[in-house]
């Protein structure tokens, strides 16, 4: 199966599994060892988590325990395991297993428990959307009152905490009025790297900003937009199934009035020079969100996750570093940690 987005591949580095375990008896061969009392413990706590699980937010990584497709089983650590429900009862004692499989269930089980302790005390913010007050042009600043008098949100939370960058998040400001809602980024990159795209190429392992949106999340429809520093456009239209990891999405379907515009505060693709970063504005019709009740007023809500991706080398997953407004458990398609945006008066 094609991977549901370029951006979630970055759970490749995340949920690397080593599951070691010195005091776990070592036996060549296929012969079955019993699970430590470690192994029972992590068993018993992710059974007490998952029964407690108050939303949608950990159902996501309980999807994600739950696959079977072989994709989403490598990615989460459970691939020789067959799902994670063997993993469980393997870890439990319940189910004979080699020394092998305990060390990758371990692994694995303990990548999840940590994951739905993070998203138990990491909630996503509320936002609200300010009212645009005057006029706004697109011409990727944003020194108008509009985007001055908007609230400033933070872009600080990084999938690989220990390969964050230091020095000032990137930020986003919202605003919208009858027919749109703006997102205004201003992005902090020390080198700013993106070759030319035609209309929805595969631009997520370049520099780019992103922007999901869900009018309605009853309906698991949702966007998925791309803007690169040099003017790539992706968007993708997609639906999340309710009780598995992976999606469907497409790009036959394009967002219609979209707008957009970027300044960059450097060169692109010259890493000889020292940039600054960029700024980019984007116009997204109300009309084209699915899920919005057309028109919008005030009190109008939706979800929405803004985040940035910030390429550190050569263009593959591994060098590029994604942050996010939000944390996300198992990554941007996790449309249930998106934050709720009120449209304010």
């Amino acid at each position: 199966m094609k991977c549901f987005s370029t951006a979630i591949l970055l759970i490749l580095s995340l949920f690397t599994i080593c599951g070691c375990n010195a005091s776990r008896p070592q036996k060549a061969g296929n012969e079955t060892v019993p699970p430590t009392p470690e192994d029972k413990l992590l068993a018993r706590r992710f059974e007490e988590i998952t029964s407690t699980m108050p939303d949608q937010r950990g159902q996501e990584v309980m999807n994600l325990f739950g696959e079977t497709d072989p994709s989403a089983l490598r990615w989460s650590g459970l691939a020789s395991n067959n799902t994670g429900p063997m993993a469980l009862l393997r870890l439990k004692g319940d189910l004979p297993a080699t020394s092998g499989q305990l060390n990758q269930g371990h692994g694995a089980l303990k990548m999840m428990v940590e994951k739905l302790e993070m998203a138990h005390t990491n909630p996503p913010p509320p936002i609200g959307v300010a009212r645009r007050q005057g006029n706004l042009t697109l011409d990727g600043k944003l020194d108008e009152p509009a985007w001055q008098s908007a609230a400033v949100i933070s872009i600080p939370v990084c999938f690989r905490p220990w390969k964050a960058r230091s020095g000032p998040p990137s930020t986003v400001r919202l605003l919208w009025d009858t027919e749109y809602i703006y997102a205004g980024f201003d992005i902090v990159d020390r080198d700013i790297s993106a070759r030319p795209f035609a209309r929805d190429d595969e631009s997520f392992i370049w520099d780019a900003a992103e922007v999901f949106l869900v009018g309605d999340l009853n309906m698991g429809l949702y966007w998925e937009i791309c803007l690169t520093p040099t003017g790539g456009i992706t968007d993708r239209w997609c639906y999340k199934f309710p009780r598995n990891w992976f999606g469907h999405l497409t790009t036959s379907r394009n967002i219609a009035g979209l707008k957009h515009a970027i300044r960059l505060r450097g060169t692109a693709n010259n890493p000889k020079d020292a940039d600054e970063g960029y700024t980019l504005e984007v116009a997204i019709p109300f009309a084209e969100v699915p899920g919005v009740r057309i028109p919008v007023v005030a009190g109008t809500t939706m979800r929405g996750l803004f985040a940035v991706s910030d390429l550190t080398g050569e263009a593959t997953v591994a060098n590029v570093e994604y942050y996010s407004h939000a944390f996300t458990p198992v990554g941007f398609q996790d449309i249930w940690s998106f934050s709720t945006l009120t449209l304010a008066e």
